[in-house]
């Protein structure tokens, strides 16, 4: 079967380079119209293992803004 699927194939080169042509297109206006609704905003599933984590890396620097919070980055001072 895959013999004679090769040889159609070959055979029929522009017409199957057609078909996946049209395929990739097909699924990049699919893809796209999916992508647009998606949406990061999954807000906080207590007991998941990223609120786990990000209660552990609070506790361990409760002063830092979240966006900074780093367990091993040394505390930094400036010079005013």
């Amino acid at each position: 079967m895959l013999h004679r699927l090769a040889r159609f194939s070959f055979r029929h080169r522009r017409l199957v380079a057609a078909v996946w042509a049209l395929v990739f297109l097909v699924g990049i206006v699919v893809g796209g119209g999916v992508l647009s609704r998606l949406s990061s905003d999954v807000g906080n599933v207590a007991g998941s293992e990223s609120a786990l984590a990000d209660a552990a890396w609070m506790r361990s620097s409760p002063a830092a803004p979240a966006s900074t919070r780093s367990p091993t980055a040394p505390t930094c001072t400036t010079r005013g």
